[in-house]
């Protein structure tokens, strides 16, 4: 468990670096009309930009911990 808030601790030391691959990354597949992929890649980029705003709502490193704990444990 100590993974999984190690990952919610630095939310935004890999969530950032994601969008910023995987939102151009998925542009190209777009224009060269492969839908499928980039629909995936969007999506990822969608998933990492709610945990950053989740990151932020919840106060930052310990209180996205605290918060995560809260729902896992309700």
């Amino acid at each position: 468990m100590d993974a999984v808030y190690f990952i919610f601790k630095y939310i935004p030391f890999w969530g950032v670096p994601m969008i910023f691959i995987l939102v151009p990354t998925g542009y190209i597949f777009w224009t060269k009309d492969r839908k499928a992929i980039s629909a995936i890649l969007f999506g990822l980029s969608g998933f990492c930009i709610a945990l950053l705003a989740f990151w932020v709502w919840a106060g930052g490193p310990t209180r996205a911990v605290q918060a995560f704990e809260s729902i896992i444990n309700h």
